[in-house]
């Protein structure tokens, strides 16, 4: 029989959020920025990656423009800069995923 000190050296304490699928990959994405080892200029590309196709499945208008530079460094936790520098990379990786034409168009507020 284990002792109550052993029992709690097995305790596993987890944070848990309220959301969908898509709410979790957001913050998966926005967690690599902040844990684990840091992040590789290919690294940080994959999350660029995977944030446009998020973007695209999820959030985009009838109107289809694209999500802007400084939204896209803020979710992966980049510089607007380094966004600009891969935007047509970002933007050819992402155009197989898509069904039609997409708009390269960035948004303006």
């Amino acid at each position: 029989m284990r002792t109550c000190l052993e029992a709690f050296n097995s305790l596993i304490f987890i944070l848990a959020f309220i959301g969908d699928f898509n709410e979790a990959r957001k913050y998966a994405l926005r967690a690599n920025k902040s844990h684990g080892t840091r992040r590789n200029k290919t690294d940080i590309k994959r999350a660029l990656e995977l944030a446009l196709e998020l973007w695209i499945e999820t959030e985009r208008t009838e109107n289809k423009l694209l999500p802007t530079k400084k939204e896209m460094a803020e979710l992966v936790g980049c510089t607007p800069q380094y966004v600009g520098q891969l935007w047509n990379d970002l933007i050819s990786s992402v155009q197989n995923t898509t069904h039609g034409k997409l708009d390269t168009t960035e948004k303006k507020h």
